[in-house]
Order: C-alpha cells, then structure tokens, then sequence
C-alpha cells in the first residue's frame, strides 16, 4: 500500500471551521480518509483502562490529557495554546461547540482515577464524513494500543450512524501522528493545505 504526497504551491485558506484563528503560513496539513467498510471492531484496552463517552462533566480531564499529550509535541509551535492549562481546556471546549461535534463518537480512557487519552470527533458540515478532531494519549500510557483503540471505537460510531468515511488534518511536522494514522488504516489523499 503506497501513498502519494503531492506538494502545491503555497495558498492561505482561511479554515473557518477550526478554532484555531491565529494565522500562520507553510504549515502542511494532511488530510487522510478511511473507508468505513474497513472498519474493524475496537482491539481490547489493556486491564485497568477503561473507556467513558464524552461529556461535559468530563471537560478538565480531556484537557489534562490534551496538555499532558503534546507536551513536547510539533505541534506546540503551530498551536501554541497547548502549552496552558487553560490553552487546553478552551480548545477541547471550542471543539465541542462547533456544529457538528458528535459527542458519541467522542471518548475517554482512564486509569483508575487518571484520564490518560482521549479523542474528540464530528461530522464535516454538509456531507457524510466523520471527521477526528484530535486523539492524544499521555507519554507514559502509550504504545498500548489505547490511540488505536479511540480511533476504533470512533470509526466504528461514525458507521454506525452512517458516515461514508473518517477524515481528519495533521501537521505533517508531526510525523509521529503521520505515522500512527497510517498504522491505522489512513491515506495521504494528497491535498495539501497551508494555513
């Protein structure tokens, strides 16, 4: 399975969608799609892990693991709110406002009292794809299968109600995320998008 990366000259595109406003240029965006009659059912979380929908209640603790995921990630030069607290929690509450956020496609992985990953998820404006906002897992909980598993269960939702594909944007300076998407059964489409 190859994928072809095609690099077009650089445009800005002002993504009303995101809620990150602050512009900046050259920065690489990668859509991926995954079609859904590939999904497959959600590999097991190891023991003591569990798995909780989203809601509200649960805001600080997607935000902890929001901060404590990107920590030292690429990302924190595109998005410099991910350095805060506060940074953190105001961009999972962005997120969840924005039309088309799907809370049942959106989860939390805990370890006894300590919320170690998360993913949050929508359905793209007027069209039937579901579309990944972020998934993050803290350092010390990863290469478990816990990214793997959010990424499964939120696929797995977005069929069950019917959505053709997943899609989601990545920093390709990200190449960590890059290649743990792949792993996961996305594909380069080939757009590029510089914000």
């Amino acid at each position: 399975m190859t994928s072809t990366l095609v690099i077009h000259t650089p445009v800005r595109i002002e993504l009303k969608v995101d809620p990150f406003s602050k512009p900046l240029f050259k920065i690489l965006r990668l859509t991926m799609y995954k079609n859904m009659r590939l999904v497959y059912d959600p590999i097991p979380l190891p023991g003591g892990y569990e798995i909780e929908q989203w809601s509200a209640e649960k805001m600080r603790a997607f935000g902890i693991v929001l901060k404590q995921a990107y920590m030292y990630s690429t990302d924190l030069a595109v998005y410099p709110e991910l350095n805060t607290n506060n940074g953190c929690l105001q961009m999972v509450n962005d997120w969840t406002e924005l039309d088309g956020f799907l809370p049942g496609a959106s989860f939390i992985v805990t370890k006894g009292n300590e919320p170690v990953g998360m993913i949050l998820s929508s359905r793209t404006p007027a069209s039937v794809f579901g579309q990944i906002y972020v998934v993050a897992v803290t350092p010390n909980h990863r290469k478990q299968g816990i990214g793997k598993h959010l990424v499964r269960k939120s696929m797995q939702k977005f069929s069950e109600i019917g959505l053709i594909h997943g899609t989601l944007f990545l920093n390709s300076m990200n190449r960590r995320a890059v290649r743990f998407f792949k792993l996961c059964g996305f594909k380069v489409d080939g757009k590029a998008i510089y914000k």
